[in-house]
């Protein structure tokens, strides 16, 4: 799923009107066996408040050896401005390997 979409189900989970509590919407995050984020990168909602729920998220994950792959069309130092460097130290602990798809886009080449 996107990052977006991920953090939509934590927020939605905040109205009176949320079909999940906050325990079960971080629960779909955490408990999946493996997870799977897309557009990284996409700005949506306060820094601060994107970060610490990814935070919760992926150090959850990590703590619980489960594996994340996060995609995106940023460099490293532009991952790292937008996880920051707490999450980007859970990401690339235990031998976590960073992959560089450089070949052009193929949505603007067909």
């Amino acid at each position: 799923m996107s990052v977006s979409a991920a953090l939509r189900i934590i927020r939605d989970s905040y109205s009176p009107r949320g079909q999940r509590s906050e325990t079960e919407a971080f629960a779909l995050l955490t408990a999946a066996d493996l997870l799977v984020l897309d557009e990284v990168g996409l700005a949506i909602g306060s820094e601060a408040k994107r970060r610490a729920i990814l935070f919760d998220i992926i150090n959850d994950r990590y703590g619980e050896m489960r594996p994340t792959i996060l995609i995106g069309n940023l460099t490293a130092a532009e991952l790292e401005s937008y996880l920051g460097e707490r999450i980007m130290e859970r990401l690339m602990d235990l031998g976590s390997a960073m992959v560089p798809f450089t070949w052009p886009s193929y949505r603007r080449h067909r």
